[in-house]
């Protein structure tokens, strides 16, 4: 994976890897995004999104492991971390 960084991530997933939603199809999805955007867990979360499909399940495991690999504090937008250190009503 490590030789497709450079690439756009819309051409890595969808073409080189499967954008499945499924958490077993998704894995190899996830991985390539966590490496790729190992120090910016925001723009993970919205490559992710953008990346379309069914992306909910990819993006709560890619969010899990950059937020713990990374702590509260890499997550920059308040929004995002006040939705995640605050329970939902």
């Amino acid at each position: 994976m490590e030789k497709w960084l450079s690439d756009p991530s819309d051409v890595v997933v969808g073409r080189r890897i499967s954008p499945a939603c499924c958490i077993e199809d998704a894995i190899p999805a996830i991985a390539y995004l966590a490496l790729k955007y190992s120090d910016d867990v925001e723009k993970a979360l919205v490559v992710n999104t953008n990346l379309g499909g069914d992306n909910a399940g990819r993006g709560a495991v890619l969010g899990a492991l950059l937020g713990a690999a990374n702590g509260l504090a890499a997550i920059p937008t308040p929004a995002l971390r006040d939705a995640v250190s605050e329970p939902a009503d």
